[in-house]
C-alpha cells in the first residue's frame, strides 16, 4: 500500500490509499474477509475489445469468492467505423469470459446515444437509491472511453458524498495498465467536435475572455494532433505540459519531449520552465501537483481577477484519474478557481496484431485507487 502525507494542506485525498499489482490481491482478501457476509459489492465496467476489460473483476472475484458481486456492464451503440466492427469478435470473447465468472450477477445496460448525450446517459443511470444499496462500489475504467468514465466517476462520487452522511460507502476506481497493449492499439483520426467534459465544464464556457486560461495537458506519445486541436479550442494564456517521470521506461519523458519539441517551443512558444513532471504510476501525486500549480497561478493573477484552469488527458488512464480528482475537488469546494476537463476523443482504433494483443494481457498491472469510505472517516 502506498499511503503518503504531502506538504499541501486541506486536500481531500491527502493522505491517500492506493494499491498496485499483488498489493491489490492482498487488500481484496483482507478487506472482504472482515465482515464479508455483510458486504454488498457493485462493479461497473464497459464492454469493449480491449483484452484488459475483465482483468480487474477476475482478480477481485478470485480473491473474495464466494461473496457475490453485482456487475453493471455498460454497452455502447455499435459504431459504424470499420475497425470497431472488425473487432467484434474480441468484444464477444470478452463478454463470454465475463459471463463465465461464477460469483457474479450481471446486468447489461445499453447506451444508445453518442457524444455528449452518451456521457449524460451513462451518468444518469447511477442514482442515490442504486448506490445506497452497496457497501463497496468499483468503477473499472480499463475498457471505458475517457468521456464515459469521467462523467460516470464524477456522478458516483457526488452521490456517495450525499449518501455517506448516513452510511459509509467504499468507492474504488480500478484500471489495468499495460504499455505494450497501448502501443498495439492505434488511434485512427480525432474528433474535432470538442466540448468540455459533462460535469466538468468548470464554468469555462461562460467566463469572459479577459480571464486567462491555464492549460495542464497530461502528455503521452503520438498525441501531437490532439494537442493542437485542444490548444485551438481552449486558447490558453499559459500551457504547462505534464510529462510522465519517473516512469518504467526511464527515457519515456525524454522521448515525449523530443517528439514534441518543435510543437512546444517553436509553434506554441511554451516556456521551458512550464514543463512539469508527474509519476507515471501515481494519479494522486498528479492530482496534488495539478492543484498546487493551479493555486499558484490563481494567486499570481488574483489582481487581474484570477484564472481558469483546464486539464486534458493525452496520457494513460491511470494518470487521468489524477485529472478527475483535481477537477472534482475544485468543483465541490466551490472555490473561485474552477478546473475544467477537455479531452480529444479518437474516431476509431486499429489493432496492429490481435494475437500478440491477447498474449500481452498477462503482463498487465492492476491498480486500485480508494477514494471514499473507511480510511477517510474522521
Amino acid at each position: 500500500m502506498d499511503e503518503k502525507i504531502a506538504e499541501i494542506s486541506n486536500l481531500r485525498w491527502d493522505p491517500y490509499v492506493f494499491f498496485k499489482n499483488e498489493e491489490c490481491n492482498i487488500f481484496f482478501k483482507k478487506h472482504f474477509a472482515e465482515n464479508g457476509i455483510n458486504k454488498k459489492i457493485l462493479f461497473v465496467l464497459g464492454l469493449g475489445f480491449d483484452p484488459r476489460m475483465n482483468f480487474g473483476i477476475m482478480e477481485l472475484s478470485k480473491d473474495i469468492a464466494p461473496i457475490e458481486i453485482e456487475i453493471v456492464l455498460l454497452k455502447f451503440k455499435q459504431e459504424k467505423n470499420k475497425h470497431s466492427k472488425k473487432y467484434k469478435n474480441l468484444t464477444d470473447a470478452n463478454l463470454v469470459e465475463l459471463k463465465s465468472i461464477k460469483n457474479v450477477v450481471l446486468k447489461e445496460i445499453q447506451l444508445n446515444d453518442v457524444g455528449k448525450k452518451r456521457e449524460i446517459e451513462a451518468a444518469n443511470f447511477f442514482t442515490k437509491q442504486l448506490i445506497s444499496d452497496f457497501t463497496d462500489v468499483f468503477l473499472d475504467i480499463s475498457s471505458l472511453p475517457r468521456s464515459i468514465y469521467f462523467s460516470t466517476a464524477g456522478k458516483i462520487l457526488s452521490l456517495i458524498d450525499i449518501v455517506q452522511v448516513d452510511s459509509v460507502i467504499n468507492f474504488f476506481i480500478t484500471t489495468t495498465e499495460n504499455a505494450e497493449i497501448d502501443s498495439m492499439i492505434k488511434e485512427v483520426g480525432i474528433n474535432n467536435d470538442l466540448e468540455y467534459q459533462h460535469g466538468f465544464g468548470g464554468q469555462i464556457e461562460v467566463v469572459s475572455k479577459s480571464i486567462p486560461k491555464i492549460w495542464f495537458p497530461l502528455t503521452g506519445e503520438g498525441k501531437t494532433n490532439q494537442f493542437r486541436s485542444a490548444n485551438q479550442f481552449i486558447e490558453p494564456a499559459e500551457i504547462c505540459p505534464m510529462l510522465p517521470f519517473p516512469s518504467k521506461d526511464l527515457r519515456r519523458s525524454d522521448n515525449i519531449y523530443i517528439e514534441n519539441h518543435d510543437l512546444f517551443f517553436n509553434e506554441l512558444q511554451i516556456e521551458s520552465q512550464n514543463i512539469m513532471y508527474v509519476p507515471e504510476q501515481n494519479p494522486f501525486e498528479a492530482y496534488k501537483k495539478i492543484i498546487k500549480a493551479a493555486d499558484n497561478y490563481n494567486k499570481t493573477l488574483i489582481e487581474l481577477g484570477g484564472c481558469k484552469a483546464v486539464i486534458s488527458s493525452f496520457s494513460s488512464k491511470l494518470l487521468s484519474i489524477g485529472a478527475l480528482l483535481a477537477a472534482y475537488e475544485y468543483k465541490n469546494k466551490k472555490k473561485k478557481l474552477s478546473i475544467g476537463i477537455l479531452n480529444v476523443n479518437s474516431m476509431d482504433y486499429k489493432i496492429e496484431d490481435e494475437k500478440a494483443l491477447k498474449k500481452s494481457v498477462k503482463k498487465s498491472e492492476l491498480f486500485v485507487n480508494w477514494l471514499t469510505g473507511t480510511p477517510y472517516q474522521n
